[in-house]
């Protein structure tokens, strides 16, 4: 895959495999998932910056540029640290709030649960795929097939479990590292 202008580097057909589908000639993603791929795998600056680009973008229309001012709250990592992307955020009414780095576990929300979860479920699959399938290599179509698939059933069990019990992990989460409701004394 070659870099685009930008330094991010577009999916080839094959990456989508499994997220989207082809048809009549044009591939076609219902899932939501977008991919965006890096030299690295890691974000960088301008990985970051596009992702502002599609967060602001995806932000609902009472919220952002012509709506209610957003807090987004972000780790520490240096791809995060560009004033092209504080700028673009800020005019467009989101506030950001940089969590310290090498905090992860105890104060920022995604891996204080969400994301332990999402690993929990995607390895889940994965082990079932390669128990059925004994021997095989696994391709990053059948992957992300696993992901959709895996991305699909934890969102619907969040919402389960917040509908039925009141909370589920992503709230849990917020609690525990007392960002929701703002707490010093919190667990985390």
């Amino acid at each position: 895959t070659q870099p685009s202008p930008d330094g991010l580097f577009t999916p080839r057909p094959s990456h989508l495999l499994g997220i989207a589908t082809q048809v009549d000639g044009e591939w076609v993603n219902k899932t939501g998932i977008s991919v965006r791929l890096t030299q690295s795998g890691s974000m960088t600056l301008l990985s970051f910056y596009d992702w502002s680009l599609h967060f602001v973008a995806n932000l609902p229309s009472d919220q952002g540029k012509d709506g209610e001012g957003v807090i987004l709250f972000v780790d520490g990592h240096s791809s995060r640290f560009t004033l092209q992307v504080l700028l673009h955020l800020y005019s467009n009414n989101v506030y950001v709030f940089i969590l310290p780095s090498k905090t992860s576990v105890w104060a920022q929300p995604n891996d204080s649960g969400p994301n332990r979860r999402l690993a929990i479920c995607v390895s889940s699959a994965a082990v079932k795929w390669r128990a059925a399938n004994a021997g095989s290599r696994m391709s990053t179509s059948m992957f992300n097939a696993i992901f959709v698939d895996t991305w699909q059933d934890y969102l619907l069990k969040e919402d389960l479990d917040l509908r039925q019990v009141g909370t589920n992990c992503c709230t849990t989460a917020w609690k525990r590292t007392g960002l929701e409701p703002c707490n010093k004394l919190c667990v985390g």
